[in-house]
Protein backbone atom coordinates (compact mmCIF):
# COMPACT_ATOMS: atom_id res chain seq x y z
CA UNK A 1 0.00 0.00 0.00
CA UNK A 2 1.21 3.61 -0.63
CA UNK A 3 -0.45 6.41 1.02
CA UNK A 4 -0.80 9.66 -0.95
CA UNK A 5 -1.84 12.42 0.80
CA UNK A 6 -3.27 15.24 -0.58
CA UNK A 7 -0.70 18.14 1.23
CA UNK A 8 1.53 15.78 -0.98
CA UNK A 9 -0.34 16.25 -4.63
CA UNK A 10 1.64 17.67 -7.65
CA UNK A 11 -0.44 21.28 -8.35
CA UNK A 12 -0.74 21.38 -12.08
CA UNK A 13 -1.94 23.47 -14.73
CA UNK A 14 -4.92 22.52 -16.77
CA UNK A 15 -4.08 21.15 -20.47
CA UNK A 16 -6.12 24.09 -21.77
CA UNK A 17 -4.83 26.68 -19.12
CA UNK A 18 -8.04 27.61 -17.47
CA UNK A 19 -7.46 26.38 -14.02
CA UNK A 20 -5.07 23.85 -12.11
CA UNK A 21 -5.48 20.60 -10.96
CA UNK A 22 -4.13 18.22 -8.33
CA UNK A 23 -1.80 15.60 -9.37
CA UNK A 24 -2.65 12.56 -7.36
CA UNK A 25 -0.69 9.61 -9.14
CA UNK A 26 0.25 9.34 -12.49
CA UNK A 27 1.73 5.96 -14.21
CA UNK A 28 4.66 5.11 -14.60
CA UNK A 29 5.65 7.22 -12.35
CA UNK A 30 8.16 9.02 -14.62
CA UNK A 31 5.73 9.69 -17.19
CA UNK A 32 4.96 13.51 -18.51
CA UNK A 33 1.62 14.61 -18.35
CA UNK A 34 0.09 15.42 -21.13
CA UNK A 35 2.91 14.23 -23.43
CA UNK A 36 1.19 11.30 -23.87
CA UNK A 37 3.68 8.69 -22.60
CA UNK A 38 1.24 8.11 -19.01
CA UNK A 39 -1.45 4.89 -19.04
CA UNK A 40 -3.06 7.01 -16.42
CA UNK A 41 -3.43 9.86 -14.30
CA UNK A 42 -5.80 10.64 -11.29
CA UNK A 43 -6.47 13.62 -9.68
CA UNK A 44 -8.96 16.00 -7.79
CA UNK A 45 -9.40 19.71 -9.39
CA UNK A 46 -11.58 22.45 -8.37
CA UNK A 47 -14.03 23.98 -10.79
CA UNK A 48 -14.49 27.40 -10.28
CA UNK A 49 -16.55 28.62 -12.89
CA UNK A 50 -17.99 27.22 -16.08
CA UNK A 51 -15.70 26.36 -18.82
CA UNK A 52 -14.58 23.95 -21.68
CA UNK A 53 -13.04 20.55 -20.56
CA UNK A 54 -9.59 19.82 -21.64
CA UNK A 55 -9.57 17.59 -24.54
CA UNK A 56 -6.78 14.23 -23.97
CA UNK A 57 -7.17 12.30 -27.77
CA UNK A 58 -7.11 8.37 -27.65
CA UNK A 59 -8.20 8.70 -23.89
CA UNK A 60 -11.20 7.80 -22.21
CA UNK A 61 -11.98 10.13 -18.96
CA UNK A 62 -13.89 9.10 -15.31
CA UNK A 63 -15.31 12.09 -13.78
CA UNK A 64 -17.45 12.72 -10.30
CA UNK A 65 -17.95 15.46 -7.60
CA UNK A 66 -17.02 15.16 -4.46
CA UNK A 67 -17.41 18.39 -3.34
CA UNK A 68 -20.05 20.99 -4.30
CA UNK A 69 -23.88 20.76 -5.61
CA UNK A 70 -22.66 19.47 -8.59
CA UNK A 71 -21.88 20.03 -12.75
CA UNK A 72 -23.21 19.94 -15.87
CA UNK A 73 -20.77 18.32 -18.81
CA UNK A 74 -22.55 19.00 -21.86
CA UNK A 75 -26.44 18.13 -21.17
CA UNK A 76 -25.63 15.75 -19.14
CA UNK A 77 -25.98 16.16 -15.33
CA UNK A 78 -22.99 14.98 -12.90
CA UNK A 79 -25.03 15.25 -9.37
CA UNK A 80 -22.37 15.06 -6.60
CA UNK A 81 -20.51 11.34 -5.90
CA UNK A 82 -22.06 10.47 -9.64
CA UNK A 83 -18.85 8.76 -11.74
CA UNK A 84 -19.77 9.70 -15.39
CA UNK A 85 -17.44 8.20 -18.45
CA UNK A 86 -16.82 10.45 -21.73
CA UNK A 87 -14.49 10.40 -24.11
CA UNK A 88 -11.16 12.10 -23.68
CA UNK A 89 -11.40 13.16 -27.71
CA UNK A 90 -14.99 14.91 -26.89
CA UNK A 91 -15.99 19.05 -26.83
CA UNK A 92 -16.66 18.85 -23.42
CA UNK A 93 -18.60 22.05 -21.96
CA UNK A 94 -18.43 21.90 -17.53
CA UNK A 95 -21.49 24.12 -16.62
CA UNK A 96 -21.72 24.64 -12.72
CA UNK A 97 -24.97 24.03 -11.16
CA UNK A 98 -24.82 25.96 -7.60
CA UNK A 99 -21.31 27.44 -7.23
CA UNK A 100 -17.92 25.96 -7.10
CA UNK A 101 -17.23 21.85 -6.82
CA UNK A 102 -14.19 19.80 -6.14
CA UNK A 103 -13.87 17.39 -8.71
CA UNK A 104 -12.03 13.63 -8.77
CA UNK A 105 -10.84 12.46 -12.48
CA UNK A 106 -8.98 9.83 -14.62
CA UNK A 107 -7.49 9.95 -17.73
CA UNK A 108 -6.43 6.75 -19.14
CA UNK A 109 -4.65 5.51 -23.01
CA UNK A 110 -8.43 3.60 -24.16
CA UNK A 111 -6.90 0.29 -25.53
CA UNK A 112 -4.27 -0.17 -22.96
CA UNK A 113 -5.94 -0.12 -19.59
CA UNK A 114 -9.57 -0.08 -18.56
CA UNK A 115 -11.01 1.72 -15.03
CA UNK A 116 -13.78 1.24 -13.28
CA UNK A 117 -14.72 4.12 -11.00
CA UNK A 118 -17.21 3.46 -8.07
CA UNK A 119 -18.68 5.86 -5.31
CA UNK A 120 -19.49 3.89 -1.57
CA UNK A 121 -20.39 4.78 1.91
CA UNK A 122 -19.72 2.98 4.97
CA UNK A 123 -22.53 0.74 6.13
CA UNK A 124 -20.69 -0.90 8.83
CA UNK A 125 -17.68 0.63 10.55
CA UNK A 126 -14.65 -1.96 9.49
CA UNK A 127 -15.63 -4.42 6.91
CA UNK A 128 -12.90 -6.52 4.75
CA UNK A 129 -12.81 -6.66 0.91
CA UNK A 130 -11.21 -8.84 -1.48
CA UNK A 131 -9.36 -7.47 -4.40
CA UNK A 132 -9.03 -8.43 -7.85
CA UNK A 133 -5.86 -7.90 -9.77
CA UNK A 134 -4.99 -4.45 -10.86
CA UNK A 135 -4.58 -1.48 -8.88
CA UNK A 136 -6.65 -0.02 -6.65
CA UNK A 137 -7.15 3.56 -5.50
CA UNK A 138 -9.27 4.26 -2.23
CA UNK A 139 -9.75 8.19 -1.96
CA UNK A 140 -11.61 9.89 1.01
CA UNK A 141 -14.42 12.20 0.10
CA UNK A 142 -15.45 13.19 3.29
CA UNK A 143 -14.39 12.92 6.85
CA UNK A 144 -11.79 10.38 7.46
CA UNK A 145 -11.11 6.26 6.93
CA UNK A 146 -8.75 4.20 6.81
CA UNK A 147 -7.61 1.55 4.50
CA UNK A 148 -5.33 -0.86 6.39
CA UNK A 149 -2.93 1.17 8.80
CA UNK A 150 -3.85 3.79 6.67
CA UNK A 151 -5.85 6.79 8.18
CA UNK A 152 -6.99 8.60 5.33
CA UNK A 153 -8.36 12.80 5.82
CA UNK A 154 -10.83 13.81 3.43
CA UNK A 155 -8.89 14.33 -0.10
CA UNK A 156 -6.17 12.08 0.55
CA UNK A 157 -5.63 8.84 -1.36
CA UNK A 158 -4.32 5.20 -0.55
CA UNK A 159 -2.76 3.48 -3.70
CA UNK A 160 -3.15 -0.82 -3.14
CA UNK A 161 -1.50 -3.18 -6.05
CA UNK A 162 -2.44 -6.42 -6.77
CA UNK A 163 -5.00 -8.99 -5.86
CA UNK A 164 -5.37 -9.25 -1.43
CA UNK A 165 -7.92 -8.64 0.93
CA UNK A 166 -8.09 -5.39 3.03
CA UNK A 167 -9.66 -3.92 5.41
CA UNK A 168 -11.57 -0.70 5.71
CA UNK A 169 -13.06 1.31 8.47
CA UNK A 170 -14.83 4.68 9.57
CA UNK A 171 -17.87 6.12 10.54
CA UNK A 172 -21.11 4.61 9.33
CA UNK A 173 -21.82 7.27 5.90
CA UNK A 174 -18.93 7.85 5.06
CA UNK A 175 -18.38 9.01 0.99
CA UNK A 176 -15.19 6.91 -0.55
CA UNK A 177 -14.42 6.86 -3.89
CA UNK A 178 -12.59 3.14 -5.08
CA UNK A 179 -11.22 3.06 -8.69
CA UNK A 180 -9.88 0.27 -10.11
CA UNK A 181 -7.17 0.22 -13.17
CA UNK A 182 -6.65 -3.10 -15.10
CA UNK A 183 -3.81 -2.75 -17.58
CA UNK A 184 -4.38 -5.03 -20.67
Amino acid sequence: MKMLRKADYKIMPWKNGMGETSQIDIYPESANFPDGDFLWRLSSAKVAASAPFSKFENCDRLLAVWKGKGLKLNEHALPPLTPYKFSGDSEMQGVLQDGEVLDLGIVYRRGKVSVDMTSQEFTKEVTAITLESGIHYFFCASGSMAVGQNLLEEGDTVRVDGAQTVKLSGKVGTPYFHIVVRPH
